[in-house]
Formats: structure tokens, sequence, C-alpha cells
């Protein structure tokens, strides 16, 4: 009898291991509607089950977050360029696509409808970044109210921010680091997996353009792999097989899909930055690859605290970010908001000096850092 409840219990546990499936997420929604249209994103959930809806996102000329793929609507039957066009004269499209022997027609979705049917069907949003005014490698400064825009709609702790642009990933790393991110990618992540993990980021890489070694490598780095676009199952299966845990796609249905094996994957983590000024210089700091170590201060004129920093390059890449603080927080004189992150960059040890600097007294402490 006990050998009988025994077996039971390893079929029980070898079924519940091969009924594992990949996150599926609906490419600008799915292939029934117009592209990035709110009847193909509410399609994608409604017939395809999509556990997330990807999206393209741009600024028109009015400031306003839209959603498109092209910078020129004419591929979907518009006229307009996005950035020079206001969303009044955007809305008044009407949008035409035809896939297959089926004509789909629809009218541009902003950002703002999108994340309200991301939060009614109860799926994750992926916005991907297009180069937009203000949204770009050269300039993020309309990027603060698109991140003001995911906040108050509480999407803060599932939406995915996905760009190839890499300096805007810096910035939102630097300046939001509560968001996920994800770094649209192809052949190329070859060369640049060493800034994936110096600025902890999760790779989006398109199907054929990695194997097995590519998936464990990122999955040692605690980086989960995503991949795009699948539409085939068999390729969806080499896939996960591999250790994929995400699978964008146009027309993948869950049904499908062979229940699999789960694979070994990462599960990412967002890493808390230590705050270098309420560490005790005695004790060691202890740093993984992807965490940040940082200064805080406010300096007043010549009153105040201000800090200076002395670090290895060789182990740390280096920032520097100051600006004002309003009146109200800092009256009278010159108020600054000083910031410095040090990024590990190479595993070892190695010394920090921290130089506080009040009313022109400087007073050195040394701390050892110790990168994992």
């Amino acid at each position: 009898m006990k050998k009988y409840l025994v077996f039971l219990a390893f079929v029980a546990l070898s079924l519940q291991a091969f009924a594992w499936k990949p996150l599926l997420v609906g490419h600008r929604g799915c292939n029934i509607g117009v592209e990035n249209t709110i009847e193909a994103f509410t399609n994608g959930v409604d017939i395809y089950h999509y556990d997330g809806l990807e999206c393209d996102v741009r600024v028109t000329a009015d400031g306003k977050y839209v959603i498109s793929h092209d910078e020129f609507t004419t591929r979907v039957g518009g006229t307009l360029q996005v950035s020079e066009a206001t969303l009044d004269e955007l809305r008044a499209e009407e949008y035409v696509q035809q896939r297959g022997d089926s004509v789909y027609t629809g009218h541009i979705c902003t950002v703002e409808e999108f994340l309200d049917l991301c939060i009614e069907k109860d799926v994750f949003p992926i916005l991907e970044l297009k180069w937009s005014t203000g949204i770009n490698n050269n300039d993020m400064s309309k990027f603060a109210g698109l991140a003001m825009l995911v906040k108050q709609k509480k999407l803060t702790d599932r939406v995915i921010f996905l760009t190839s642009m890499r300096n805007s990933h810096e910035y939102i790393r630097d300046n939001y680091p509560e968001f996920q991110s994800q770094w649209l990618c192809n052949a190329n992540w070859s060369k640049h997996w060493e800034w994936c993990q110096i600025w902890h980021l999760m790779p989006s890489i398109s199907f054929g353009n990695f194997d097995q070694a590519t998936v464990d490598m990122f999955n040692s780095m605690g980086l989960p792999v995503a991949c795009w676009v699948i539409d085939k199952v068999e390729d969806c299966v080499s896939a996960c097989n591999m250790g994929v845990y995400m699978v964008t796609t146009n027309k993948l249905v869950r049904d499908s899909l062979p229940e699999m094996l789960e694979p070994r994957m990462a599960t990412f983590s967002r890493l808390q930055p230590v705050e270098l000024g309420s560490i005790d210089p005695n004790k060691t700091i202890n740093l993984v690859m992807g965490q940040e170590l940082i200064v805080n201060a406010t300096k007043h004129g010549s009153v105040g605290i201000g800090y200076f920093l002395d670090c290895d390059t060789t182990f740390f890449n280096f920032t520097y970010y100051q600006s004002e603080l309003p009146r109200e927080v800092m009256p009278g004189g010159d108020r600054q908001r000083l910031r410095y992150t040090l990024r590990p960059r190479q595993r070892g040890t190695t010394v920090v000096t921290e130089i506080k600097l009040f009313r022109g007294d400087e007073d050195r402490v040394n701390h050892t850092v110790v990168i994992k």
C-alpha cells in the first residue's frame, strides 16, 4: 500500500512538472484587428487569453502619449506624422489593415486607454518606447509624464518598459528604479551582455538569435530571458526548452501549446540600492552586480553637507547628478540636491573613499566594498 501511495505521489509531481507553459504576450495586441488598436488589444485577451499586452509608445505634437509602431501612419491607412500631429488630428483618421482574407478597421489608441484596458482585463502592460519627442536616447524629458500616468493607474509593480535605446534604459534605471525594464535586442546581445548585468536589465531577444548557453548565462545573472516574436508552436517549445519564460506572439493560442517541463529560470528581483552614508565604515559593504551604491545629500550654499567620492573605475561606473531644491524645502541661498551612484562593473574588493564637506572642513572615510 505504501509503495502504491509513493507511486501516486510521484505521478502527481510528474504531472505538475509537465504542466508548465510560458507567459504569453500579445504583440501589438494580436492579429485580430488593426495593430495597436483597442480592438486588437481586447481580442488578445478575450480570444487568445494572453497574460500581457505589448504596445508601441510615441508622443504627439501636443504632448499626448499614443500607441503607434511607426512614426508615420501611412502603413495602416493614415497620412500623418505622429510627432507633428495633435491627438485630435490622429483620432480623426481611420486605420485599415488586411490580415489574410480579413480586413480590419480602427482608430489610434492612447496609452491611458491601453492601461485602462490592462487593468480591466487583469493583464500586465509592456510599453515599448519608440524614438519620440522627449523620449529618446538624447532627451527623456517627456518620460516623467508617462511614468506619472503609470503610477496614477497603480501599475508600477506590473508594467515593463521595453526599448532598444540604451541611454533611455540608463535614465529609467537612474531615476525610476521601481520600474521593471527589458532591453529589446537581437544578435547584438552578445556585445552588450555586460551592460545588461551592470544595469540589471532583463533581455528580450528575437527568436533565432540565442541558444541554450545564452539563456543560461543571463539566468546566472538573475536576468530571465524573454523572446519575440514567435507564431509557431514548435518554435515556442524550442525557446521554452532553452529556459525562456515569456514569449511575445501575434497569434499563439495557449491551449495549442503542449504541457512542458518547467525549465530552470532566474527569478527577477529589483535590487535595493545601498546608502553609503548609513553604513558603518568598520563593516564591509557587500554588493552584487547590478546593485547600486549611492549617496544622497543636500548642500545649502557654503553651509551644509556635500559629498565627494573617490572610487576605482575598474570596479564601478560612476555617475553624479545635481539638481535645485524648491525654496519651500530649503529657503534662501543656493539649494542643491546631490546624488552619486556607483554601479558595479567588475567583481572584486575595492575601497571607496567618502569625503564629507562641512563648512570647508574635509573628512575622509574609507569603506571596504566587496562585489560578488
